[in-house]
């Protein structure tokens, strides 16, 4: 009797793990039916990454671009007349127009490095800037951009220490 009734408990067991098994799968091909059935349907624009908006709907947002070698150009051999070496890197930063697709540049940002022999002579750093200032300021008019915006001027020594000059203190920010 005992025999007969592990066998009874073994196949009542496997009967229940089939049913709960086909119910798993019948489940999971249900939910696939519906899935497939209620899937939406995407409708691609005409020019999904360029929208042209009418007229009446333009918008200007803020945006950079391409600076001016020219200028980079102008303002390193200026310094390097002056016995300065380093770089200067410019970008420009103005507005996009939806409509057009047009940029405005409103100012030139630029990124300047020099290199001093030491970061511990004040007066050497203030000239060095105000040098740079005043090169930024007379070749303005290469770039073909009416305003000079931020710019960042970094003095690194041969060791690489570096000082980030605020040119508003006339010293080194911390």
């Amino acid at each position: 009797m005992k025999k007969n009734g592990g066998r009874s408990f073994r196949l009542l067991r496997t009967v229940l793990l089939s049913a709960l098994a086909f119910a798993f799968l019948s489940a999971c091909s249900l939910t696939n039916m519906v899935a497939e059935r209620f899937k939406p349907t995407f409708t691609p624009m005409l020019d999904p990454i360029t929208p042209t908006p009418d007229q009446q709907n333009c918008a200007w947002t803020w945006a950079y671009g391409d600076g001016s070698p020219e200028f980079d150009a102008a303002v390193s051999a200026d310094l390097e007349a002056q016995g300065m070496r380093g770089y200067v890197v410019s970008s420009s930063f103005g507005e996009n127009n939806s409509c057009d697709n047009s940029f405005a540049m409103m100012s030139l940002d630029v990124v300047a490095e020099i290199v001093v022999e030491q970061l511990s002579d004040p007066a050497a750093l203030q000239n060095s800037a105000d040098a740079l200032s005043a090169s930024l300021q007379e070749n303005l008019s290469v770039s073909g951009v009416p305003n000079l915006g931020n710019v960042t001027l970094t003095f690194v020594t041969a060791d690489s220490q570096t000082c980030f000059w605020d040119f508003d203190s006339g010293q080194c920010a911390e």
